[in-house]
């Protein structure tokens, strides 16, 4: 890999830009947005690529699993687990009595003077960012009557939808541990 081509990679990381990295880099400004991509393709670049995100991933110990563990815990977060409510109104629980899941919902607790607001990191989109890499609408194909009656579906029933096969895997799995609790 030449120098130049070390330079693009260390200035795309920056803002994954190909463009403005073959201009940061020192490739002429005017062939920059074809240049940039056709570094992008060349197997040394990818490489060097690959090698600085997974040495990024082990610095910062960011891993597809812990992705995904943050977006189950603000996927699957309900209200009820942070308020309580009685003869007084709603409260907010002691947050002693919160566990790290609970926590990591949270995307913002407020007060302005007896008013109190507790938001919630988006569940939809936690939701969506999971059923795409679950990839749980395998095998639907654009055009496919499933797939057009998903999208014609609105947010809340979308919702009911994951939620709903995520309890059918959740009680599967249960039903399982109980098989192989009687056979041993």
């Amino acid at each position: 890999m030449t120098p130049k081509e070390d330079r693009f990679v260390k200035e795309y990381l920056i803002d994954l830009n190909a463009t403005r990295a073959a201009r940061r880099a020192g490739y002429s400004a005017r062939s920059a947005r074809s240049t940039g991509p056709r570094l992008l393709r060349r197997p040394a670049v990818q490489a060097a690529l690959a090698a600085a995100r997974q040495a990024h991933a082990q610095r910062t110990e960011v891993s597809a699993e812990r992705v995904l563990t943050e977006l189950a815990r603000i996927a699957f977060a309900t209200s009820d687990e942070f308020l309580d409510w009685g003869p007084e109104g709603v409260t907010l629980r002691d947050k002693t009595l919160l566990n790290a899941d609970q926590h990591a919902a949270i995307a913002e607790i407020s007060q302005n003077g007896r008013a109190l607001r507790l938001k919630l990191h988006d569940k939809m989109a936690a939701l969506d960012k999971l059923v795409r890499h679950l990839d749980l609408f395998a095998g639907m194909r654009p055009g496919d009557a499933e797939e057009r009656e998903y999208a014609e579906l609105s947010d809340t029933e979308r919702v009911q939808r994951v939620v709903a096969l995520f309890e059918r895997v959740r009680k599967a799995e249960e039903a399982e541990a109980e098989n192989m609790g009687e056979n041993s």
